[in-house]
């Protein structure tokens, strides 16, 4: 996940925010405390980037966001809020990229 590190850091001077969010204390698979989140966030270099512990019911995620759980989603939002695209499962840069461009439309 460098990938979403490096998109920040381009798209810093742009507004672009990165945000990883676990679901890991929601759906408490292997990691089940903040700090071993921390941990894993060293581990896959995301350390530079803000990354929030979701710790409610995944029922309670705006409907429109469509969390299938706790496997890597990514989703990019707009400036009105409104998902501009979505993957599931691992990516790479270029389509990090298109969703970003999504965003910007």
């Amino acid at each position: 996940m460098p990938e979403l590190v490096q998109l920040q850091e381009e798209g810093r001077a742009a507004g672009l925010r990165v945000v990883a969010v676990s679901f890991d204390l929601a759906v408490s698979l292997r990691i089940e405390t903040a700090a071993e989140i921390g941990a894993f966030a060293r581990e896959k270099g995301l350390d530079a980037l803000d990354v929030v512990a979701f710790q409610g019911e995944l029922a309670a995620l705006p409907a429109g966001w469509q969390v299938p759980g706790p496997l890597p989603y990514t989703f990019v939002l707009d400036r009105e809020g409104q998902v501009a695209d979505r993957q599931e499962g691992p990516t790479d840069a270029a389509r990090f990229a298109a969703m970003v461009a999504a965003a910007r439309r």
